[in-house]
């Protein structure tokens, strides 16, 4: 050796790693925001229960539109109000059907979404061949616990189907 003392090491290894209250101190740090978190995404679970409705039933006219289209005979969505329920049903012609016969069961829309107004002239929406639909404009409401509401509006000269907040109406 040359005369010189060996090198201390940089950290006593007794004193390496973290004290209990650090460890305490950072699980209920982690705990507050997790729990924060969780109330937030609570208390936004009914808004996205009610946008999965109108999606759903906007989803099921489009079907009905596209059904029509290509089969040549008119179909039609159907809602009850009182189950908040709907089914699509397909016409016995072109235009003009007579005889309906349902192609689904009926379908309730999410738990924690009701429908609650139909505004078409009938309480539902028939979709031409062409894919217009019969009448006029129309819309399917649907609102939550929370009394938020969303429609899914249909215009009939096109047969376009679209989603609207309340705020936009």
């Amino acid at each position: 050796m040359d005369g010189t003392s060996p090198r201390k090491p940089a950290c006593n290894p007794s004193q390496a790693g973290f004290s209990l209250i650090e460890l305490l101190t950072t699980l209920s740090v982690l705990s507050i925001l997790i729990g924060a978190l969780g109330a937030i995404w609570l208390t936004n679970a009914d808004d996205r229960s009610l946008h999965a409705a109108a999606r759903e039933v906007t989803s099921v006219m489009r079907l009905a539109r596209m059904k029509a289209t290509a089969t040549g005979a008119e179909h039609r969505v159907a809602f009850d109000i009182g189950t908040d329920s709907y089914r699509i049903e397909r016409g016995d012609k072109m235009f003009k059907s007579d005889i309906w016969v349902p192609i689904t069961e009926w379908i309730r829309v999410g738990e924690k979404a009701d429908l609650y107004k139909v505004t078409f002239k009938k309480p539902w929406v028939t979709f031409n061949v062409n894919g217009t639909v019969e009448g006029v404009n129309g819309s399917v409401y649907l609102k939550n616990a929370k009394d938020r509401k969303v429609r899914a509006r249909v215009m009939s000269a096109t047969g376009n189907v679209a989603i609207q907040e309340e705020k936009v109406w």
